[in-house]
C-alpha cells in the first residue's frame, strides 16, 4: 500500500510558484512600501505584505492552472449583440495571475541584474552581434515561469494531466465453475419461462479516482476488477455474470 503518492503534473506547478513568490514578494512590497527598512521589526512586517501579495498571485496561479488542466469549468454566457459566448472565469484568472506574476518577475530582475563579463575567447565582432540578445536576459528571465505555467496549463487544457495509463485486468484466484444442472435448476426454469432480452443484466460498480475520473468497474457477477476496455470484453464472457441476471 503506498502511503504518499507523488502528482509530478503538481509539483511542476509548486516549483514554478515557489521560484516566483520571493521575486513577487520583493517586487510588491517595494513597490507599496519603499526600500526594505533596516529596523528588523519593520522588515518582517515588510515582507509580510509581500509574501500576502505572493500568496494572492503566485499560489493562486497554481491553484487555478491545476483547476483549468483538470477541465474545471465555471463558464457563464456572456450575450455580446446576437452572439451568446461561454465565458470561463477560471482561464479568465489564470491569464491575469500569470501577467502579474510576470511584472513582479521583471521588476526584480530589473532592481537586482548585473553586468556580464564578456570572456576572453569571444571575438569583437560576436560580441557585437550578440549583445543585444544578451540584454535580453532582462524580459527573457522574468517571463520564463509564467510563460511555462501558462504553455503548460493550455497544453493540458482538461486532460487532468498526462493520459493515464492503461490499466490491465487484475488477475483474480480462479473460483470453481458452478454446476448449472445441479445448483441452479430454479434458475434454469426462470430462464425458459422468460426470454432473455426482457431481463436485464445487473449494472457493474463504477471505480473512480479522487477527481472522479473514471478508473473502471467491478464486475457483478464475479467481482473482479476490470479496466474500462476489460469490462466491454469481459462482460461477454463471464459465466458468473451471464447466471447472475436470472438471480432475482
Amino acid at each position: 500500500m503506498k502511503l504518499f503518492t507523488l502528482d509530478r503534473f503538481k509539483l511542476v506547478y509548486w516549483v514554478i510558484a515557489i521560484a516566483t513568490a520571493q521575486h513577487t514578494a520583493w517586487g510588491a512590497a517595494t513597490t507599496m512600501q519603499g526600500g526594505l527598512p533596516i529596523d528588523s521589526t519593520a522588515q518582517l512586517w515588510w515582507w509580510v505584505q509581500g509574501f500576502a501579495f505572493a500568496i494572492a498571485i503566485d499560489i493562486s496561479m497554481v491553484m487555478v492552472a491545476t483547476k483549468v488542466r483538470n477541465g474545471g469549468s465555471n463558464a457563464q454566457y456572456v450575450q455580446i449583440g446576437r452572439l451568446r459566448l461561454p465565458v470561463n472565469w477560471y482561464a479568465i484568472t489564470f491569464f491575469m495571475v500569470a501577467i502579474f506574476s510576470s511584472y513582479f518577475q521583471l521588476l526584480y530582475a530589473w532592481a537586482h541584474a548585473t553586468p556580464l563579463q564578456t570572456g576572453g575567447g569571444i571575438a569583437t565582432v560576436w560580441i557585437d552581434r550578440l549583445q543585444s540578445l544578451i540584454d535580453a536576459r532582462i524580459i527573457i528571465a522574468p517571463f520564463a515561469l509564467p510563460g511555462i505555467a501558462l504553455l503548460y496549463t493550455i497544453g493540458g487544457l482538461g486532460k487532468g494531466g498526462e493520459a493515464q495509463p492503461k490499466q490491465r485486468n487484475v488477475v483474480q484466484p480462479s473460483q470453481p465453475s458452478r454446476n448449472l444442472v445441479a445448483n441452479d435448476s430454479i434458475k434454469i426454469e426462470r430462464e425458459q419461462s422468460q426470454p432473455r432480452a426482457l431481463l436485464s443484466a445487473p449494472q457493474p460498480e463504477k471505480v473512480r479516482s479522487d477527481d472522479g475520473k473514471l478508473m473502471g468497474y467491478i464486475c457483478p457477477g464475479c467481482g473482479n476488477h476490470l479496466s474500462i476496455s476489460g469490462w466491454s470484453r469481459h462482460k461477454k464472457t463471464c459465466e458468473e455474470l451471464q447466471v447472475s441476471v436470472f438471480r432475482d
